[in-house]
């Protein structure tokens, strides 16, 4: 109830807006940000629900003014987490819609972690969708790029090569593919081995 009641803003917020957001400082956003991963981690839709809408339109405002690559990273963030609150609340075409968003964003910024997450989000919601293989071939081609990614942030690769093994691993096994998904969880047990913190909120390690 408390996500279905925020839907119709969180729309809005992906929309043409009557009135233009007015973003906060990148700092306040980005505390934000975090929050609502946090408590989308937390299944704690109130909170969730309370500051999405307005981050999402905010960090939006600031990518489209002057697409600042930290505007678009607090983007991306954000896109990925409302995609994975509201898919399996049933409304797969949003969350599809932020997936795309995110994934859009992530290739512009170029970082090998934003894109790898933005992946994420896209693969779980063909998988929402039906699209098994597709789930399949998107984590497992997601999953080769950051884990042979050079310069990036040590915790996020080892999170996004985590949790898009596990997710290989899940498409496999609606494939009906037992070694694929065996191999992909082995995979995920070493990469959360590897994870020395949660930038994320996504809690991958072991």
């Amino acid at each position: 109830l408390e996500l279905y009641s925020v839907v119709p803003a969180i729309r809005a917020a992906l929309d043409e807006p009557d009135e233009p957001a007015t973003p906060r400082s990148l700092p306040a956003l980005t505390a934000a940000v975090d929050q609502a991963m946090a408590a989308r981690m937390a299944c704690d839709y109130p909170t969730l629900g309370s500051i999405l809408p307005g981050v999402l339109a905010e960090t939006r405002a600031l990518w489209e003014a002057n697409n600042d690559p930290r505007a678009g990273a607090l983007l991306v963030q954000a896109a990925v987490t409302g995609s994975l609150a509201l898919k399996p609340a049933g409304w797969i075409d949003l969350a599809i819609l932020l997936a795309n968003l995110g994934h859009s964003v992530a290739r512009t910024v170029g970082d090998p972690v934003l894109i790898a997450a933005a992946d994420y989000g896209v693969a779980q919601c063909a998988l929402a969708a039906g699209n098994h293989r597709r789930s399949y071939n998107l984590a497992v081609d997601a999953a080769d790029r950051i884990g042979s990614a050079t310069g990036v942030d040590l915790s996020a690769q080892h999170t996004w090569s985590t949790m898009l093994h596990l997710h290989a691993a899940l498409s496999a096994a609606s494939l009906h593919n037992g070694s694929g998904a065996e191999g992909h969880l082995a995979e995920a047990k070493v990469f959360a081995g590897r994870v020395e913190g949660d930038p994320w909120r996504m809690e991958a390690s072991t």
